[in-house]
């Protein structure tokens, strides 16, 4: 992310930079030299990710991963994109985690998945009482 950032933040000053003449060519092209790296960085296939699971027994979700302490809670996706979700794992005591999760990552298993965050997320009540 801090990678991204910068990128963006470089194409920013050099474009307004830019606008107003005030810009070395060398410049403008390390932000876009710079902005292309962190595309190809992003895009390449993650081999730091830690296996993990999430699982929901009709009450709770339970996620863990390997070396981390196992967590129980009720989840929210926050950010559902078909593709990509991210969710937000409130455990009943301890911070929360933000999960981010794709298609890519449990394939047959996506759309019941879907199905269940959706399912198990509390209702909200309509002004004036409606349901």
């Amino acid at each position: 992310m801090a990678g991204v950032s910068l990128a963006a933040l470089a194409v920013c000053l050099a474009w307004g930079l830019g606008a107003v003449g005030q810009v070395p060519a060398w410049a403008g092209m390390g932000a876009v030299l710079l902005t292309l790296g962190c595309a190809l960085h992003l895009n390449r296939p993650v081999a730091w990710v830690c296996p993990a699971w999430l699982r929901w027994d009709g009450q709770d979700w339970h996620w863990a991963a390997s070396g981390r302490e196992p967590v129980t809670g009720r989840a929210t996706a926050c950010l559902d994109l078909d593709g990509f979700m991210l969710i937000h794992l409130v455990p009943q005591a301890g911070p929360g985690r933000w999960l981010p999760l794709s298609r890519r990552d449990v394939a047959a298993d996506w759309h019941l998945l879907r199905c269940a965050l959706h399912a198990a997320a509390p209702s909200v009540a309509l002004p004036g009482g409606r349901p």
